[in-house]
């Protein structure tokens, strides 16, 4: 039986599994609920990243369907205890975006150490500014670098930060999840002691506004601060005061409270590294995180279980 798969944005269809399902991809299929759900009926499952909204609305409407694949790590845009009450599993693909994120993070801490977007840009428009760049770069060895949650992926750049020689500061809600090799402190002596700080927090009310007004004010000045996960971790109003008050040094943001996020005034702040949340998205990521969660799905259909269902809370 060859199944039906929609999916409601740009998804690339892994090549070994053409044959096996038959996958829909409209890339702007998420900007209409109730065109997504018209168009929904008759397939057995939905493929999302992460701007499809799969509330409880749509899930009522969602007949037909009979699993949902998550693109990706975070399931913030879905409503997974209703899902669990229309009985519609959820897969996804906690560890596949791992590295990439990682990776993405250690080129951003390159890019703010040594301001490296500011001098390829002038020397494109033909300035040969080397005095301006002779004091102002920063080593990573021997620099203070604050991990704000030791999951995958805080765990995976905290190796590559320790490896580059650094010296790594932790702090986790749960401080037993830090292994022993590496060092927990709290909240407040990570902020005041980071020359760079990277949030690596899922989304969601409990992290929402995670850093604000008071902690941020808090931070060492001159430090750059690095947003990662999700958007709403960081009080985007108080980040741009810090900016603007030179408190911070700069930040690189790759999430946004709201996405698509165009260009305001953090965005266009000269020290603001903004990128279109694309922390993820490498060749690797993205073949890995397509067949893992398709082939979930043809699990699901065919009722055997997943190896990476979303767990039922």
């Amino acid at each position: 039986m060859k199944y039906k798969i929609l999916a409601s944005e740009k998804f690339e269809i892994p090549e070994p599994l053409q044959e096996t399902v038959t996958i829909d991809v409209f890339d702007d299929l998420w900007r209409d609920e109730t065109v997504l759900a018209t168009t929904a009926k008759g397939y057995d499952a939905l493929i999302v990243r992460n701007m499809t909204q799969v509330n409880s609305n749509l899930l009522e409407q969602l007949k037909s369907i009979k699993v949902i694949g998550r693109l990706g790590a975070g399931t913030e845009n879905i409503d997974v205890d209703y899902a669990n009450q229309c009985h519609i599993p959820i897969v996804y693909a906690p560890l596949q975006n791992t590295n990439a994120v990682a990776e993405f993070c250690v080129a951003q801490v390159f890019n703010a150490f040594r301001h490296l977007p500011d001098a390829i840009h002038e020397a494109k428009q033909g300035v040969w500014n080397r005095e301006k760049y002779l004091s102002t770069g920063r080593e990573i060895s021997g620099c203070n670098v604050g991990v704000i949650g030791f999951g995958n992926i805080g765990k995976a750049f905290t190796q590559k930060m320790d490896a580059l020689g650094a010296n790594v500061l932790i702090y986790n809600r749960t401080p037993s999840n830090v292994t022993a090799a590496f060092h927990h402190t709290d909240l407040v002596n990570l902020l005041k002691s980071s020359d760079i700080i990277s949030i690596h927090l899922p989304g969601g009310d409990k992290t929402k506004n995670f850093l604000h007004e008071g902690n941020i004010g808090l931070i060492k000045r001159g430090a750059f601060l690095m947003n990662s996960s999700r958007g709403g971790v960081v009080n985007e109003t108080a980040l741009l005061a810090a900016l603007e008050s030179g408190q911070l040094s700069g930040a690189m943001i790759d999430v946004r409270t709201v996405e698509p996020a165009y260009a305001d005034a953090l965005a266009r702040h000269p020290n603001v590294y903004p990128t279109p949340h694309i922390a993820a998205f490498t060749l690797e990521s993205q073949t890995a995180i397509s067949e893992s969660v398709v082939m979930d799905i043809i699990r699901v259909l065919q009722n055997k279980s997943p190896q990476y269902p979303v767990p039922v809370r």
